[in-house]
């Protein structure tokens, strides 16, 4: 199936890449958001093969590429504007999140805070509390690629 590729600013500072299957299909209405918690992945070839198969996929980049600790609000916001991007742009769309290797930290963290709320992480116990009390938009769904096991204990 053909691929179009339309690359977009889903916030400042945070690029994307949508692919989409050339021929409407009823896996069209599923959009796949694609991220990595350090790495480029507008590219990463999951974004394409999975639009040749009938799916819409966002892959994205978040704002900054530095330690999860330090950063992590800012990559928080960063998944947060995909997910908003996809639901206001395709109408109807069931988001599932996909997370390979460091992603699946970044994306199960944003699902966690999203179905939670931000209390989840915050509190005295914890080694460095999520600093931001903004709700985030859940996904409909989550998927974890070879997962590592944190970027803490890496």
């Amino acid at each position: 199936m053909e691929v179009r590729e339309k690359f977009v600013y889903l916030e400042k500072r945070v690029p994307g890449v949508l692919y989409e299957p050339c021929e409407e299909n009823d896996r069209g209405r599923i959009c796949v958001l694609v991220m990595h918690s350090d790495e480029d992945y507008l590219t990463f070839p999951t974004g394409r093969e999975l639009a040749r198969r009938g799916y819409r996929v966002l892959c994205a980049n978040v704002m900054t590429k530095e330690g999860m600790f330090f950063h992590q609000h800012q990559k928080m916001h960063a998944v947060k504007a995909a997910v908003e991007w996809l639901r206001s742009n395709v109408a109807g769309c069931k988001i599932v999140l996909m997370g390979h290797s460091g992603g699946a930290t970044l994306m199960s963290a944003y699902q966690c805070i999203a179905e939670n709320g931000p209390g989840v992480f915050q509190g005295t116990e914890k080694i460095l509390p999520y600093p931001d009390g903004e709700a985030l938009a859940p996904a409909d769904g989550i998927m974890l690629l070879d997962a590592n096991w944190g970027n803490a204990a890496m």
